[in-house]
């Protein structure tokens, strides 16, 4: 049937292969199948028994094992899906945004736009924003002479105009030429002097408001260094992401780029190496995927915010599901102009 089977021969392990003409191959009919069976691997008899249809066919392998063959189908899955990720990352077009926080008088901003409009060209593939006190905003608007967009550093809760005493409505800056804020900042969530911070649901509130007024939101996330060492770090991270699902529709989620804050990695001493950094990405993007959607988990940006200088830029975007920066004290200075040339695909 098979041949002679010699005693002393070492094991042969019988491999099924549909489809297959070889000048070694002997095929062999549904009947002969199920008599060899009990020589083939597990999966070869399985394969028998699982089908009779035509040009099945058998052979013997001393070289390739079951085990070695299920490895190696495991190993061309893995790099077919790394593939499809770096695909995917190469879509999403890379972001930065400057939050220059409470800085810069007339004189200086006037300096930071100097340093802006003599940006490298190349950053005109990048989608840029800055993000100036919003006292500063109108002087900014006018003096840019390059395509970046100009940010607010909140938004407001208030829907509508009407009797709010120094509340800024998203109607308003839209008006004014702002098209993106910034929500959840960690600054803000953990409060300033005796000002309370804002909670989870407050924050959700917030990117609602704006993106219901057509606004795009740079949503902010990220754990303190005790939540970081007590391995808690997505635990934490997943309570502020399903507040801003509760909040948001599927098709809100357009106008949305997350920004991860360890801010454990801001002013601390401590560092987030390119890799942790990654790391913490995949999970945010892998936790989208699970509770969001595929789609909006593939198609959203998610940018870095520890602490980014020109020096580190390049190997920080290196990682797959690092899309871009947001960037605090170096959006002030030339520094930003490495950040920027740093965050453009293909990645390196």
């Amino acid at each position: 049937m098979l041949g002679a089977v010699k005693a002393g021969v070492c094991m042969t392990i019988m491999t099924v292969v549909w489809g297959v003409h070889t000048p070694q191959v002997l095929a062999v009919g549904p009947q002969q199948q199920q008599q060899a069976a009990f020589l083939a691997s597990p999966a070869a008899a399985a394969a028998a028994a699982w089908g009779s249809s035509p040009q099945y066919t058998l052979r013997c392998s001393r070289q390739q094992q079951p085990l070695q063959l299920l490895q190696q189908q495991q190993q061309q899955l893995q790099q077919q899906q790394q593939q499809q990720q770096q695909q995917l990352a190469a879509t999403r077009k890379p972001f930065v945004g400057g939050n220059w926080k409470c800085n810069g008088d007339t004189k200086g901003i006037e300096k930071i736009l100097e340093m802006l409009n003599d940006a490298p060209q190349e950053v005109n593939d990048i989608e840029v924003v800055v993000a100036p006190p919003s006292l500063h905003a109108g002087f900014v608007l006018r003096g840019l002479q390059r395509p970046f967009k100009v940010a607010a550093q909140d938004s407001s809760l208030v829907e509508s105009f009407g009797a709010f005493t120094g509340e800024l409505a998203p109607q308003m800056m839209k008006d004014f030429g702002i098209k993106t804020v910034i929500v959840g900042h960690s600054e803000r969530r953990a409060g300033f002097g005796n000002q309370p911070g804002e909670s989870n649901e407050v924050v959700a509130a917030k990117a609602k408001n704006a993106i219901k007024n057509g606004l795009q939101v740079i949503a902010c996330i990220g754990e303190s260094l005790e939540t970081r060492q007590s391995g808690k770090t997505m635990e934490f991270i997943g309570e502020q992401l399903k507040a801003y699902a509760s909040a948001l529709s599927p098709t809100d989620w357009g106008l949305v780029v997350l920004a991860y804050e360890p801010i454990w990695a801001i002013g601390t001493g401590q560092t987030a190496t390119p890799d942790m950094a990654q790391q913490t990405h995949k999970e945010i993007r892998q936790w989208l995927r699970k509770n969001v959607g595929q789609q909006i988990a593939e198609d959203i940006r998610i940018i870095y915010g520890g602490s980014v200088k020109g020096s580190n830029a390049k190997e920080l975007f290196g990682g797959e599901d690092i899309d871009g920066f947001l960037v605090g004290g170096a959006s002030l200075t030339s520094d930003f102009h490495a950040i920027l040339k740093a965050a453009k695909n293909p990645k390196p």
